[in-house]
């Protein structure tokens, strides 16, 4: 696949992880953009391409107001949460908690190309959720 032609928009209100984050995505060649919060990026993607993916840290909300955009009703996204079962349910989303760099990259490729994922995945409404627990809450991206 040709990330090069794939753009990611990454909101996290820690500049540090979401640092990590967009380093990550940069280093396998995905077109990066991000924010620093919620209101932030709902005006970026009002005015802005429709990215092919958003990452979201501790924001589920964001995703629920940026789907009701027309343009933007079957974004894709994964979000970063420590409780983000129910957050499975919506269409197109991959939860996880926490952070892997493998999980990430594992997550972005799944909802790219649209096979399922090589780490545990569970059904949630007919959706597929990438849950990764790894104990204590750990770094961001970082494996």
């Amino acid at each position: 696949m040709n990330h090069e032609a794939r753009r990611v928009l990454v909101v996290d209100e820690h500049e540090h992880s979401r640092h990590l984050i967009v380093e990550c995505l940069s280093e396998c060649c995905f077109a990066v953009d991000e924010c620093a919060n919620g209101d932030v990026a709902l005006d970026w993607l009002t005015s802005h391409p429709t990215p092919d993916l958003l990452v979201v840290v501790d924001d589920a909300v964001l995703v629920e107001r940026a789907r009701r955009v027309v343009r933007l009703a079957g974004l894709p996204a994964i979000i970063v949460a420590a409780d983000g079962a129910s957050l499975a349910a919506l269409p197109s989303v991959k939860v996880l908690a926490p952070l892997t760099r493998r999980a990430l990259l594992v997550a972005v490729e799944a909802l790219f190309e649209e096979t399922e994922p090589t780490l545990p995945v569970s059904p949630v409404a007919g959706k597929q959720a990438v849950h990764v627990h790894i104990r204590g809450r750990g770094e961001h991206v970082r494996e």
